[in-house]
């Protein structure tokens, strides 16, 4: 039975399942969005993370730098519905728009919105995902992602 902090049972959380099967779910609160590029930054609770041991140091992701080579080996990793495990999807860089958002050939389903585009060399965040292109013939589908000096710049209004 996961637990809650504030046992309230809908709420964006961050969750850890521990190899005695334990899952402890640990809210997040919204700290900055923008609506026009579909990106949000959540934050931990300061006080939970400093009172609850057991919770693993958090570790960011590196943003890269640059936007990412035509053809760069890319990895996305999400979680598909309700399933507890990991979807994760190996491709490549397909194209980048005039608008820099960054089209992969990445496998998505439902729930790999918001999770990062990482270059699978470097581990770096290349993008975030935001939707899926979808060319009508359910056999060519690009995976869009706003890249990640969009999200560094949401994160300097913090």
């Amino acid at each position: 039975m996961p637990r809650y902090f504030d046992n309230a049972p809908f709420q964006t959380v961050a969750w850890k399942r521990f190899p005695n099967g334990e899952i402890l779910q640990i809210p997040l609160a919204l700290a900055v969005s923008d609506e026009e590029n579909d990106l949000v930054v959540y934050r931990f609770d300061e006080k939970i993370l400093r009172e609850n041991r057991n919770i693993p140091k958090i570790k960011p992701l590196k943003l890269a730098a640059k936007l990412p080579a035509i053809g760069e080996e890319a990895l996305s990793i999400g979680y598909y519905g309700e399933y507890e495990f990991p979807f994760n999807s190996l491709g490549n860089i397909a194209m980048i728009d005039k608008n820099d958002d960054i089209f992969s050939d990445l496998t998505l389903m439902p729930g790999n919105s918001g999770a990062p585009v990482l270059n699978l060399e470097t581990g770096e965040v290349l993008g975030v995902t935001t939707s899926v292109l979808d060319l009508g013939n359910e056999t060519v589908r690009y995976g869009i992602a706003k890249k990640s000096a969009k999200l560094a710049e949401l994160m300097k209004k913090l």
